[in-house]
């Protein structure tokens, strides 16, 4: 490959062009005898300086393939500051001529990284060789250089995390994307501990784990998620650590990190949605088989608790039964009622289920909103009034694009949510409230509590079917999901905003027209 200068590649043939030579040196004499040589040689040595201002005006007006540079030069600066210079703004290849070699001019010199370095006098085979030396090795600098800066751009554009880590344990690199998901920069980590880094935590106990070479190497193996705590942000990661060892010699490892939070999520809601078709199906049929003896069952705990109450006044009038007998009928009355009360239950949780299973499509149906609003708030007016005091807003003339009906249970379960988030006992200084507003074109339903909130961690799944924190008999965590389901069928939104111990805002967002 040709650099625009027409440079010869290493793995080219022979030179297709003459390499340019700059000699430096501040005695003239010799200068002109190295020129000379050197266009003896074959070179196109077209200039001779003998400072670093002569020097430096040449590089900037063409460019030369080598630098023959004296250490000993005119003017403050030496030549192995002028080689530094040359080497950080042009990336040339210098090669030292000198009559000194003492061992702290060798060193200033080796800091600069040179081709080559000739003693003087210079004999034109040494200089010869010196020159293709450095020509050749410098191809071979720039392969590497290109080769590095191409695998440096490819581990930046990964959307996976990327850390080196050496021998030794300690953070050699880290690309753009490790920086994000570690929450940290590579001018705080490069050269520190890889376990200050990367704080892994056991998904399943809670654990923070040990996070050493070995214990990455030996966690890999797993292939199992792990999280990743970076300050107050879980996240759930892959782990993949690789060995990189040259001729056998360890000399260090590579460690990848992908974060599989969003990836999880989706494959969650996959298998959720495997699970729901079947579910679905199936509750299809059990709500056709229960409708029909539960209608029965109602009906008949309405005509038997009518029955009784006749009877009960029928022997009232006649004084035909004593206090006893009265008293066993009471209490037959409670039972029949407690009976007609479960099946009004289970009719609601069916009701749930079929709407859960197939959620409605919407038509052109228009609800008045104050009155399906306040419809549900009749059948939790106790259960509010037993934990907190009961704030209503809602304005007058307001209509959206949905079943009045299923208005009325969306609003119904959200009080039910709003109330169970309230201990009974304090009345006084908690509150539920309820608004309606027209907003942008918009019906916006708000129902608040001061309750207990929800946990961070439960806020994703809130509206997930069948998910609940309740214990076992107080609710099958279907209300929300349902909410969910009403709400998407009349194109609107649900959105949740809680904070612990401080309250719970549910904000739907329904369509006018």
């Amino acid at each position: 490959m040709k650099e625009p200068n027409g440079a010869r590649d290493a793995t080219d043939g022979p030179r297709d062009r003459v390499a340019s030579v700059v000699v430096v040196e501040d005695e003239r004499i010799v200068a002109k005898d190295i020129q000379q040589t050197l266009r003896g040689l074959g070179y196109d040595a077209f200039a001779v300086a003998s400072s670093a201002t002569e020097v430096l005006a040449l590089v900037a007006e063409r460019r030369p393939d080598v630098i023959l540079m004296d250490i000993r030069i005119r003017g403050s600066r030496d030549g192995i500051d002028v080689a530094h210079e040359l080497r950080e703004k042009f990336n040339l290849p210098v090669i030292y001529l000198t009559a000194h070699a003492d061992e702290g001019t060798l060193e200033r010199a080796r800091r600069t990284a040179p081709h080559g370095y000739l003693l003087k006098p210079v004999k034109s085979s040494e200089l010869r060789i010196a020159i293709e030396i450095a020509l050749y090795k410098e191809v071979a600098d720039r392969q590497i250089r290109e080769r590095d800066r191409w695998h440096q751009t490819t581990l930046e554009s990964m959307t996976d995390a990327v850390v080196t880590v050496g021998e030794h344990g300690n953070i050699s690199f880290m690309n753009v994307a490790a920086e994000g998901l570690l929450a940290t920069t590579r001018a705080e980590t490069v050269g520190f501990p890889v376990e200050d880094a990367i704080r892994l935590v056991d998904g399943s106990d809670g654990r923070t784990l040990v996070t050493t070479p070995e214990a990455l190497r030996s966690l890999a193996k797993s292939r199992r998620p792990y999280l990743l705590r970076t300050g107050s942000q879980v996240r759930e990661v892959k782990l993949k650590v690789d060995p990189v060892v040259e001729r056998g010699s360890p000399l260090g490892f590579l460690v990848v990190l992908r974060d599989a939070t969003e990836e999880r999520k989706v494959q969650r809601q996959l298998e959720l949605a495997d699970r729901m078709s079947t579910v679905a199906t199936m509750i299809s049929g059990l709500a056709a088989e229960v409708n029909n003896p539960l209608a029965i069952l109602a009906a008949n705990a309405t005509f038997a608790e009518e029955e009784l109450q006749a009877y009960r006044e029928a022997a009232r009038a006649s004084e035909s039964l004593g206090a006893a007998r009265h008293e066993q009928l009471d209490q037959i009355t409670k039972l029949v009622g407690n009976a007609r009360t479960a099946g009004l239950r289970i009719a609601k949780l069916v009701a749930d289920l079929r709407t859960f299973a197939q959620p409605p499509e919407t038509g052109q149906e228009r609800a008045n909103v104050s009155l399906a609003v306040l419809r549900a708030l009749e059948g939790h007016d106790r259960a509010i009034r037993e934990r907190a005091r009961l704030l209503v807003d809602l304005d007058e003339g307001l209509e959206a694009t949905i079943d009045s009906a299923r208005l009325s249970r969306l609003v119904s379960h959200l009080l039910a949510n709003a109330a169970l988030a309230i201990e009974v006992g304090s009345p006084t200084t908690n509150e539920i409230g309820v608004t309606a507003k027209a907003i942008d074109g918009t019906v916006t339903i708000e129902v608040r509590d001061t309750g207990c909130g929800i946990p961070e961690g439960h806020r994703e799944r809130i509206f997930e079917p069948f998910f609940t924190t309740r214990e076992v008999g107080h609710g099958m965590g279907l209300g929300l999901s349902v909410c969910a389901g009403i709400v998407a069928s009349a194109r609107g939104r649900i959105d949740v905003a809680s904070a612990l111990g401080v309250g719970t805002t549910m904000r739907v967002v329904l369509p006018t027209g």
